[in-house]
C-alpha cells in the first residue's frame, strides 16, 4: 500500500473528521513537485485541488498515467497524485495559496514552496526538494560548506510572512525537508507559537550540528523525521538522531523516491533498522566529506559545477550529451585532479560504494528463503570480495598518500585543485 493506494482507503473521509496524519503529510509534500508554473501567470491562490486541476486540464490536457512501476522523476509522478487526490473528498476542497518559485543559475538558488489550506484547519506549508537545474543541485552541495543557502533563507521568509492566524505544518521531501526543518528552527519567537509540527521526508542534514541550535529541543518535540532503510540522502551532513525508518518496495538508492513508502492505514509501516548499505554509505561519505575543510569543499564544488555549467546546460537531463561537445569531458577531469588526499578519499569513496553493493546483495540473498541453505557459501563469497575491497582501499591509500605536503595544506598557486582561486 502507497500513497496512491491511500487516496483509495481514506479519501472518504474530510480533514474535520480524520486530522491531518504523517501520510498526509507526504502527500502534500509530493504534489509540491508538481510543476505549478506550466499553468503560466494565472493567480491559483482561492483554487481547490478540484478547480486547480479542471483549469491544469482545461489549459494542457488530461494528466498521463505514468508507469509507476518504476522510478519517475518526481514532478512525473507529483502530477498523477495531484489528480488523484483532487478526486477524492478529503483533498478536493483544500485550496492552494502563496506559490513561490525561483531558479537563478548565476546566485545558485532553486526554491519552491506552496500553501495549502485545510478547511477549517491548520496552514500547511509544503516545500518543494531538488528539482533537475543545475542551480538546485550546486545549492544542494553548497550545504556541505555553508550554514545557510539562499533556499533555507527563502524558506524562513516564507514561513514568516505567511499569516493568517492557523496552525502551520511545515513539511518537505529531500531539500524540501531540510527546508520546512530550517525554518523551524530559525522561526521567529512568534512564528515558532504557530508551528503545530514538522514533517522532515529524507531530507539532508546542515553544516552546522544542529542539536545546538536553540530551538532544537522544541522543534524536535514537535518534528517527524522519516528515512527509508537505505537511506543515503537523509544521513547527509549533521542532523538529529531522531528518526523514524521506513520500508519501500525499491532497493538502494530508488528507495528516496516515496512513491514506493510503505504504508499502513494513517501511518507508514516502519522497519527496525537502517540497511547495510545506507550505513557503510553514510560511514564512507563522512570519511570523505569530514575529510575536506570548509575551504577545500567550496574549492570542489565551484569547480565542479564551473564545468557543469561551462556546457551550457541549465538541466541535469541536458548534461549527457552537452560534456560530449566542447571538451567537456576533458574539462571534468582536470577539475578532477584535486591534490592526493582529496583523491586517495574519492577513490576509496568508490571502493565503499562497491563494498555497500555487496553487503545490499549478501542481505538480500540471505533473506531470500530459497538461499538459506547456502548461507555459508554466501557468505564466504561476501567475505572474499570483502576482503579484495580491503586490499585494494589499503593500496589506495598507499598509492596517493601524500608526500610532500599535509593533505589540508592549501595548494600552491594555479593547482587544479583550486581553479577558482578561493578559498
Amino acid at each position: 500500500m502507497n500513497m496512491l493506494d491511500y487516496l483509495d482507503w481514506r479519501g472518504d473521509l474530510r480533514f474535520d473528521r480524520v486530522e491531518l496524519n504523517p501520510v498526509d503529510a507526504l502527500i502534500f509534500a509530493w504534489i509540491s513537485y508538481y510543476r505549478f508554473e506550466e499553468l503560466g501567470d494565472v493567480n491559483l491562490d482561492g483554487l481547490t485541488l478540484a478547480g486547480l486541476v479542471a483549469l491544469r486540464e482545461e489549459r494542457c490536457g488530461a494528466f498521463e498515467k505514468p508507469a509507476l512501476a518504476e522510478a519517475v522523476l518526481p514532478t512525473t509522478s507529483a502530477a498523477w497524485l495531484l489528480r488523484c487526490a483532487s478526486r477524492v473528498p478529503r483533498f478536493a476542497d483544500v485550496c492552494v495559496r502563496g506559490f513561490q518559485r525561483l531558479v537563478d543559475d548565476a546566485q545558485g538558488v532553486q526554491f519552491t514552496a506552496i500553501s495549502f489550506l485545510i478547511p477549517g484547519g491548520p496552514r500547511v506549508i509544503a516545500y518543494r526538494g531538488t528539482d533537475d537545474s543545475l542551480a538546485g543541485w550546486r545549492e544542494d552541495c553548497n550545504l556541505s560548506f555553508m550554514d545557510s543557502v539562499p533556499a533555507q533563507r527563502l524558506a524562513l521568509r516564507y514561513l514568516e510572512d505567511a499569516k493568517d492566524g492557523r496552525e502551520v505544518i511545515l513539511c518537505g521531501h529531500s531539500k524540501g525537508g531540510n527546508l520546512a526543518m530550517y525554518a523551524a528552527l530559525c522561526a521567529s519567537e512568534e512564528r515558532c507559537r504557530d508551528i503545530r509540527f514538522v514533517y522532515d521526508f529524507d531530507g539532508p542534514g546542515f553544516c552546522f550540528d544542529i542539536r545546538d541550535a536553540g530551538r532544537y529541543e522544541r522543534v524536535k518535540r514537535h518534528s517527524l523525521k522519516v528515512v527509508p532503510e537505505s537511506s543515503i540522502v537523509g544521513m547527509l551532513l549533521n542532523h538529529g538522531d531522531d528518526y523514524r525508518i521506513v520500508r519501500s518496495r525499491m532497493s538502494g538508492l530508488f528507495q528516496h523516491d516515496a512513491m514506493f513508502w510503505q504504508v499502513m492505514g494513517g501511518d507508514f509501516v516502519y522497519a527496525s533498522r537502517r540497511s547495510a548499505t545506507s550505513i557503510v554509505m553514510d560511514n564512507a561519505l563522512r570519511e570523505w566529506i569530514d575529510g575536506m575543510s570548509n575551504d577545500q569543499r567550496k574549492a570542489f564544488v565551484s569547480a565542479l559545477f564551473d564545468v557543469l555549467e561551462s556546457t551550457g546546460a541549465e538541466l541535469t537531463d541536458e548534461l549527457p550529451e552537452k560534456l560530449l561537445r566542447g571538451g567537456g569531458l576533458r574539462k571534468l577531469a582536470e577539475a578532477a585532479s584535486i591534490y592526493p588526499e582529496q583523491k586517495r578519499m574519492l577513490l576509496r569513496l568508490l571502493m565503499e560504494m562497491v563494498r555497500a553493493s555487496n553487503a545490499s546483495l549478501y542481505e538480500s540473498l540471505m533473506n531470500h528463503p530459497a538461499m538459506r541453505e547456502l548461507s555459508q557459501s554466501i557468505s564466504e563469497g561476501s567475505a572474499r570480495v570483502s576482503a579484495l575491497i580491503d586490499r585494494v582501499s589499503d593500496a589506495i591509500s598507499e598509492r596517493f598518500a601524500p608526500k610532500d605536503r599535509a593533505p589540508d595544506a592549501a595548494p600552491p598557486e594555479g593547482d587544479a585543485s583550486n581553479p577558482s582561486g578561493e578559498g
